[in-house]
């Protein structure tokens, strides 16, 4: 794996968790879908504009074309939707 630095300085605006958790995702799918032997670059760069960029490039089979315009979509989790439904229900069903 090689990271690519940039040390120019700025700030993120932004939830940290919800940054912190879309580049974890990317970099450990890039780990997961990556064969041995390939590589992974992460890359940190400040754009000409004042916007900053993070990018993962890997070696691995990639995203299918159909599948990127959903990435960012968010995921419900099983849990989520017991507490929306314990919310939505009177106290006397939950007994």
């Amino acid at each position: 794996m090689r990271a690519i630095e940039n040390t120019a300085g700025g700030e993120l605006a932004g939830s940290q968790a919800e940054l912190l958790s879309a580049m974890s995702n990317l970099l450990n799918n890039a780990i997961r879908y990556t064969p041995a032997g390939g590589s992974i670059e992460l890359r940190w760069q400040s754009l000409p504009d004042g916007r900053a960029e993070f990018s993962v490039q890997d070696s691995g089979p990639g995203i299918a074309p159909e599948h990127i315009p959903r990435l960012t979509e968010r995921v419900v989790t099983y849990k989520e939707t017991l507490c929306q439904i314990n919310t939505y229900l009177p106290s006397s069903t939950l007994s």
